[in-house]
């Protein structure tokens, strides 16, 4: 009799117990389902709204003054053919919109300069277009396309085409509708790494290939002797080729966020570059030579491994921006003086324990960040840094027994009654 009590209330706790995790279930279910209601409410008044805005301002606006539309957001399923009016239209947004082909009609507007039809739906994965004299810029992100549009040649003044995030398929990719262009953004693709048809890019000045998956620079890009910048961000690759350096007329190399552990010495080769973006890789030391940059305006170092810059660094007498922070420096680079074009230096989250007053001959910073670092004193020499508009100390263990303490808390008081941004979140030295 008492076996059965207790099978019994243990099957009573066990089912209680069930029948409670589904009541919760089935109340976060209902929860949710509110909520998600809510929110398509809300977005339903707000894009019916916006369409009476586009409606509005398609009405409203005058054709013979009018060099701008935006009618974005509008749930337009076709191009209005009011805007046959505007003859002198520059720049039209039909962005996030539903418009499916493009009339024959609107590529008279031989005004129309830029174009934006990002994130709309073409048939059949792509749009056709007409002949046309003036279109130079043309957005078609997240459109939904499959390849380049039609018909794409026939916009003789293109000379920039972005086509981010779009589902496009290798095979389907016409070199000779890229000839005229200068500027190419591919962000975002489905290519797997095929770019035959960039050889076609005899012309091109800048190419973007960030987040398109690829684990080596594409074959292709090497015969583009025209390239100015090259963007190749947010990818796997884990190596830079020899040949990299063929393209002597790059000004802008944006390399973040990849798997690199090294940057060779040949590529410091690059006499007109300007700006080199290595943040967020696996860099443990930077080959000596980087004085061969002799143009360099701004690097990106941070988020690597690196000890220590290279002294030739410092030699890089046209340097304005100097960006090192989230590595494990452990000092002020020597020399650091002779950059006296520097504008910005930022060392933050290093292991820097002195301050240099080679810091205080930089008479262009405008910048400085030495926070979450591990030194205990500011020189006053600081004072004389007369372009200076930030300053970031926070986080620096600063001893309130230190007999220099005073001295910091002077630097930091007479930034601030210059009106400056200061950051001084003192975090004092633990005793023992």
């Amino acid at each position: 009799m008492q076996l059965r009590i207790l099978l019994f209330l243990c099957s009573f706790l066990i089912f209680g117990n069930l029948f409670s995790q589904d009541a919760v279930s089935t109340s976060q279910d209902s929860l949710d389902a509110q909520r998600r209601a809510l929110y398509l409410k809300k977005k339903a008044r707000e894009d019916s709204l916006r369409k009476i805005e586009v409606l509005e301002t398609l009405s409203g606006s005058d054709p013979d003054s009018t060099f701008y539309l935006d009618l974005s957001g509008g749930d337009l399923k076709e191009i209005p053919k009011s805007l046959k009016r505007f003859t002198r239209l520059k720049r039209l947004n039909l962005s996030e919109n539903g418009i499916e082909k493009i009339p024959r009609w609107f590529f008279k507007l031989d005004s129309l300069e830029y174009l934006n039809l990002s994130f709309n739906n073409p048939t059949k994965g792509r749009y056709r277009f007409r002949r046309n004299r003036s279109v130079s810029q043309l957005l078609l992100n997240n459109a939904n396309h499959i390849s380049f549009p039609k018909g794409l040649r026939k916009l003789r003044a293109l000379r920039s085409l972005s086509m981010n995030y779009n589902p496009m398929v290798p095979g389907k990719m016409g070199g000779r509708d890229i000839l005229r262009l200068e500027k190419l953004s591919l962000m975002g693709d489905t290519l797997h790494g095929q770019y035959d048809f960039l050889l076609y890019g005899r012309n091109l000045r800048s190419l973007n290939l960030a987040r398109s998956d690829i684990d080596e620079v594409p074959e292709p890009v090497f015969e583009i002797m025209t390239l100015e910048e090259l963007v190749l961000a947010e990818n796997r690759i884990v190596e830079l080729p020899h040949k990299l350096v063929q393209l002597q007329s790059l000004e802008r190399l944006i390399l973040y966020k990849n798997q690199i552990s090294k940057y060779p010495a040949y590529l410091y080769d690059f006499p007109n570059l300007t700006e080199l973006d290595i943040y967020y890789n696996n860099i443990r030391y930077l080959d000596e030579g980087i004085e061969k940059l002799v143009n360099l305006r701004k690097i990106y170092l941070s988020f690597n491994e690196l000890f220590e810059l290279p002294l030739g660094l410092m030699r890089c007498d046209s340097l304005e921006f100097l960006y090192a922070h989230h590595n494990h420096l452990t000092g002020i680079p020597r020399n650091i003086s002779s950059l006296s074009k520097l504008k910005v230096l930022d060392l933050n989250h290093n292991n820097i324990q002195f301050f240099s007053d080679e810091i205080c001959r930089l008479k262009d910073l405008e910048e400085l960040d030495l926070s979450f670092n591990s030194m205990e004193y500011l020189d006053t020499c600081m004072l004389d840094l007369r372009k200076i508009q930030r300053v970031y100390f926070q986080e620096n263990p600063f001893d309130p027994e230190d007999p220099r303490f005073a001295q910091v808390i002077h630097v930091l008081q007479s930034f601030r009654d210059r009106g400056m941004v200061v950051l001084p979140l003192l975090r004092y030295k633990k005793e023992g």
